[in-house]
């Protein structure tokens, strides 16, 4: 119920701010776009207090070469930046994706709400690096 409530006021919020966003059918995920990139807000039914701001699907792999630069970038990066996390999965597929999230614990939606825009240049800084030390790491082979 405490979950409901949370994304309902986060829904209400990012549609007053214009971002015009987007939610699935469980009511558990809020997709917009910021700036033109598209950002996704994940509740966990069983957590109220938990929020994940994702940048989805911002590196895609060519091939599994370029995953395996990708997995070894998102590892530097994550060794570096501790407050957004790069996910580049377990093995390399054909639709491989890097996707960075930030995730929290906030006692209230109004909490979380305050600091949201801290989480978007947390995962900027995370992209930024990210994309350096792929070149880094091509440049080297």
């Amino acid at each position: 119920m405490e979950t409901t409530k949370n994304f309902n006021a986060a829904l209400e919020y990012f549609r007053n701010e214009g971002y015009r966003p987007q939610s699935d059918e469980t009511r558990q995920t809020i997709e917009f776009y910021k700036g033109g990139e598209r950002f996704r807000l994940r509740f966990d039914a069983d957590e109220p207090c938990f929020y994940r701001l994702e940048y989805p699907d911002f590196w895609l792999t060519a091939d599994e070469d370029d995953w395996r630069c990708a997995k070894r970038a998102a590892l530097q990066v994550n060794r570096l930046i501790k407050c957004a996390c790069v996910d580049v999965g377990e093995s390399y597929n054909a639709d491989a994706t890097a996707t960075i999230k930030a995730e929290l614990f906030c006692d209230s939606v109004d909490s979380f709400l305050k600091v949201w825009p801290r989480l978007v240049g947390a995962i900027q800084a995370a992209r930024s690096e990210f994309a350096k030390v792929v070149r880094e790491i091509q440049a080297g082979e």
